[in-house]
């Protein structure tokens, strides 16, 4: 004879979680947000923001000379236009975009950046 025992236990019920506090939970997954945004971004930036020019680039400006066409021809590559213009206003100390003919500006110029104009005159 064959005295097995079978069990007739209930399955285990789910665990629930019950909301105690929103702003616990709200401030909860603010803070795993941020952290999961600036570690992707730290991802695909790669350390390109923290790169260092290599020298600077004298550029005394013209007639019809903008930061937008000044940025254009000194751009690294794989950097944003508005963002290398923001580097050279703070470069510069200027407030605003607007430039003045005459007025004495440094590029900054990183390796590899493509750029011709950098090849041909720059200041440490």
């Amino acid at each position: 004879m064959n005295n097995k025992v079978i069990s007739m236990d209930k399955p285990k019920a789910r665990r629930t979680f019950q909301v105690k506090s929103k702003l616990r939970l709200c401030l909860f997954v603010t803070f795993v947000l941020i952290l999961m945004i600036s570690l992707a971004s730290s991802f695909f930036l790669k350390g390109k923001a923290m790169e260092a020019p290599d020298h600077y680039l004298s550029w005394n400006v013209s007639h019809g000379d903008t930061l937008w066409s000044i940025a254009g021809s000194n751009l690294p590559r794989g950097r944003d236009i508005r963002d290398f213009i923001s580097e050279i206003k703070e470069i510069n100390h200027l407030q605003t975009s607007n430039i003045l003919v005459g007025q004495h500006l440094r590029i900054p110029v990183y390796s590899g950046s493509g750029s011709v104009l950098s090849k041909l005159s720059f200041t440490k």
